[in-house]
């Protein structure tokens, strides 16, 4: 192989193209994901129907949440980053192996929500000291005085009976 052709090559490689040719159809998509997840595994929401291959093709999905995606974003990520998710996209017959699904990530500056972060980063980021008042998408803040409130209701109940 010339020298220019590898180059395309390796072009095509960075991009999934390789994929399309064994079957699977690479899928593109934007996501936007908060500062604050850099470092850690969040989920993101990724339309289960993509334009991919010419047609609307659907991707790989998880049965336990078919709706987002889990992406471990490294800690230090480049403005305009694509990440590469293998086996992700769709794949161009039934059955046959999947293409690859690329995030283009855009940071935005906006607080997690609490059901982005994976469970075992959310205890991760929490011992870390990082400040999240929600989890699982609730507000947590009411469950702790209420906590407190019951714990205090029965040290009183011990004390005076």
């Amino acid at each position: 192989m010339t020298e220019l052709g590898s180059i395309f090559e390796a072009a095509q490689a960075e991009l999934g193209q390789e994929d399309e040719a064994a079957g699977g159809v690479d899928l593109r998509v934007s996501i936007e994901v908060p500062r604050a997840a850099l470092g850690h595994g969040v989920r993101v929401r990724v339309p289960q129907r993509l334009a991919g291959g010419g047609d609307l093709v659907e991707r790989v999905i998880d049965a336990a949440d078919p709706e987002r995606v889990i992406v471990h974003l490294p800690e230090q990520l480049p403005a305009g980053a694509v990440l590469r998710l293998r086996g992700q996209g769709a794949s161009a017959a039934p059955g046959g192996p999947a293409g690859d699904l690329f995030l283009a990530v855009t940071l935005v500056d906006r607080p997690l929500e609490g059901d982005e972060l994976i469970p075992n980063e959310a205890a991760l980021a929490a011992r870390e000291g990082a400040d999240l008042d929600r989890v699982g998408g609730r507000d947590v803040t009411w469950l702790v005085l209420m906590a407190l409130a019951l714990v205090a209701a029965i040290v009183l109940l011990v004390l005076f009976s």
